[in-house]
């Protein structure tokens, strides 16, 4: 995914914020760091409406969406201090900066460019990306895959398909009608294996019990002769 740019000015006016977050929640709506990212933008424009010459002109709101990453910038009209990080037991307040503050610790990465005849101040924020959690459950898979082959089962890792995640085929060599699609999936900040059908079998690290269970569903019984 090639990055969203998205940029605009604004009147420097308080009573313009209110539009300023409504348009870009609305840009980044699904974001897994809206919250974050508007709390961001909130103290970045008000910042440069109220401590920098954009209150007798305009400022510029830049966001830039990517992967798995969103930069808020706002540009000003400049101003004779430039910003400044307050720590939260500081009393006084310079160019905004216990709300400066604030932006660092969401944010991963911050920073100031430019002068008094105009600055750009921004803030970065960044979330896993989705091939990560895709990576992991391949891995998990991929372990499950072996252990079943160790015991006599024919399995394969399938990509992401369809179905958007990957999963596990497993086939009984014995009776090539009795196939199981297992996968893997975080609940609750913990990955487990589940059944095709949305069951859950048991928790990963517990791969000896989950080969029990599937090996079990894919043997057929097997009736004593009278």
């Amino acid at each position: 995914m090639s990055a969203v740019v998205w940029r605009r000015s604004f009147p420097g006016d308080a009573i313009e914020l209110h539009d300023v977050r409504k348009l870009v929640t609305a840009l980044l709506a699904g974001c897994p760091v809206l919250d974050d990212a508007i709390a961001c933008l909130a103290e970045l424009a008000s910042n440069a409406v109220i401590h920098t010459r954009s209150c007798e002109g305009v400022f510029v709101v830049e966001v830039r969406l990517a992967r798995n990453s969103v930069r808020i910038a706002v540009e000003d009209a400049g101003g004779p201090t430039a910003p400044s990080l307050l720590s939260p037991g500081q009393e006084e307040m310079l160019e905004g900066g216990r709300g400066l503050a604030i932006v660092a610790a969401l944010s991963g990465h911050m920073g100031v460019e430019g002068d008094a005849e105009g600055r750009v101040v921004w803030a970065e924020l960044r979330w896993a990306a989705a091939e990560t959690a895709l990576a992991s459950a391949v891995d998990y898979l991929e372990q499950l895959r072996d252990r079943l082959q160790i015991m006599g089962f024919l399995a394969r890792v399938c990509p992401a398909d369809g179905r958007a995640v990957a999963y596990l085929r497993v086939i009984n060599p014995e009776a090539t009608s009795l196939t199981e699609i297992v996968y893997a999936a975080r609940e609750a900040e913990q990955w487990h294996f589940w059944w095709g059908w949305a069951e859950k079998i048991a928790a990963v690290d517990d791969i000896e019990a989950v080969s029990k269970r599937i090996a079990h569903v894919l043997t057929p019984v097997r009736h004593s002769e009278s």
